[in-house]
């Protein structure tokens, strides 16, 4: 049986900044994520919908000089503006990746990731 200071399930937001924060503090980590480290907010949601906000306040200021200068409006073309979505999603999720593999080659035997799904069996042990 491995033993941890700190075992953490679920590597969204939150539960991703409090491994970091406790591999921080030198205490041995698990990480348990079942799907992508990052959580939803990242996959499905939160970084697509704002960066749908930045791109059309963009479009928004830019039609409005257009027409002020009696340019014509120009046209979206909703493909591209998906890519860059993705784009930003993806950029993202490599960083997350990126950092998770730094910290995983400097703390070899204080911090391990697993991918798949845990619950607790008690106040001190897990199951994978």
């Amino acid at each position: 049986m491995e033993k941890y200071d700190l075992c953490v399930i679920g590597g969204g937001p939150s539960g991703y900044a409090a491994a970091m924060r406790a591999v921080d503090f030198d205490k041995s980590v698990l990480l348990v994520e079942r799907d992508r480290i990052g959580g939803a907010g990242i996959y499905d949601g939160a970084l697509s919908s704002k960066t749908f906000w930045e791109i059309s306040k963009e479009f928004a200021s830019f039609s409005k000089k257009m027409s002020h200068y009696g340019l014509e409006e120009p046209v979206v073309q909703f493909h591209n503006v998906l890519n860059e979505v993705n784009d930003a999603v993806s950029e993202r999720s490599n960083q997350l990746e990126d950092h998770l593999r730094l910290v995983i080659q400097q703390r070899p035997e204080g911090f391990r990731y697993i991918k798949g799904s845990a619950h607790l069996i008690s106040s001190s042990e897990i199951e994978l």
